[in-house]
């Protein structure tokens, strides 16, 4: 007991230090963007160039300019995918999950949408969760996690998947009813998949402008067929129709694969 809520005040801090970081981190990437756009020709130097340079070549270490990718508190910066994204090994890691993180996420400036997938497969418990919203001032964000216990552990505490219980997911994020979407993070294997944009919402208290088209592999069968059994009890309330066709609040299956559609906040009910 007292381990995890030690883990979740030294979560709830290194989270608003990321929160901070990776919105500052925003500022200098959109700095050093206006420095690339910026006119070649030869002119006298001034400081508002030096300032300019300064963003440029912060932003250059940080978070890479030259195809190389940075890490910064935990997450990185692709520039060949223009999105920021958190390493596999992140700190968070260390921590786990649990609901509290996601009622204090607004005290921190976290204004998302959630969703809890809660289901049992080899004795264990487990845990998928999608989020969508605004990070910060600046970030329009989604992620997907993966996390887990035993099933017989009362404290509803879930460890992150480790390096044996990595799943494939994949997905795009949409903007109203946009057909290309704002951005997509490639399908792979992993237990906690995220994408962050320079952005806002249009409120910062209704994300559902914001939806997520998800891929997620499952292990087998039986496992596949527990996670859509838990996508369609109450309160998560999924229904099987054509996700692949952006059917909002939808699943479809293809083999092993389940494709998810979301559009709807379940952060009070799931």
């Amino acid at each position: 007991m007292y381990k995890s809520i030690l883990s979740f005040v030294m979560a709830l801090v290194f989270v608003a230090v990321s929160v901070v970081g990776l919105n500052y981190g925003v500022a200098f990437q959109a700095k050093a963007a206006e420095a690339q756009a910026a006119p070649t020709e030869t002119k006298a130097s001034t400081t508002s160039d030096a300032i300019t340079n300064f963003f440029a070549g912060v932003s250059k270490f940080l978070f890479g300019g030259d195809g190389k990718e940075r890490n910064i508190l935990g997450f990185c910066w692709s520039e060949q995918d223009r999105v920021f994204y958190s390493s596999r090994d992140a700190w968070q890691r260390n921590f786990g999950y649990n609901k509290i993180y996601d009622i204090a996420a607004p005290f921190i400036l976290l204004n998302y949408d959630t969703c809890r997938v809660k289901f049992n497969y080899g004795g264990k418990d487990w845990l998928i969760q999608f989020w969508k919203g605004q990070y910060g001032l600046f970030l329009i964000g989604a992620e997907v996690g993966v996390y887990c216990k035993d099933e017989n552990q009362k404290i509803p505490h879930y460890e992150c998947a480790n390096d044996n219980e990595l799943f494939a997911l994949g997905y795009s994020v949409f903007n109203y009813n946009e057909k290309e979407p704002l951005f997509v993070r490639t399908y792979e294997n992993t237990w906690w998949l995220t994408g962050f944009i320079w952005g806002k919402i249009d409120s910062f208290a209704d994300r559902s402008q914001l939806s997520m088209q998800l891929r997620i592999t499952l292990k087998d069968e039986e496992m596949r067929k527990r996670f859509v059994e838990a996508l369609k009890k109450p309160g998560v309330g999924f229904k099987e129709g054509n996700a692949t066709d952006r059917e909002k609040d939808t699943f479809q299956i293809l083999g092993n694969d389940v494709y998810i559609m979301w559009n709807t906040d379940r952060n009070s009910t799931s």
